[in-house]
């Protein structure tokens, strides 16, 4: 995954960072967890492997379908509310 300022796996282990860190504080009933997809066309499993223990939820592979991603998202945000 890569962006201009940082990649998205450093991101996306920021953004739990963020998370576990407002979770001790006890800021929220319920913490939340920011769904997180990654998206690429590099899908050996290291790379998997890489975005899952960065804190992705799930890894998408290009190219695909705009239906597929939505109904992704819909689930892992159904999970999270959960």
């Amino acid at each position: 995954m890569q962006m201009p300022v940082m990649d998205g796996l450093t991101c996306t282990a920021e953004i739990r960072k963020l998370e576990a860190a407002r979770s001790k504080e006890g800021d929220e009933e319920k913490p939340v967890r920011m769904p997180v997809i990654a998206v690429t066309a590099n899908v050996r499993q290291e790379q998997i492997d890489s975005a899952i223990a960065a804190g992705a939820d799930r890894v998408v592979q290009k190219p695909f379908k705009a239906s597929e991603l939505v109904e992704l998202m819909r689930d892992l945000i159904v999970r999270n509310k959960e």
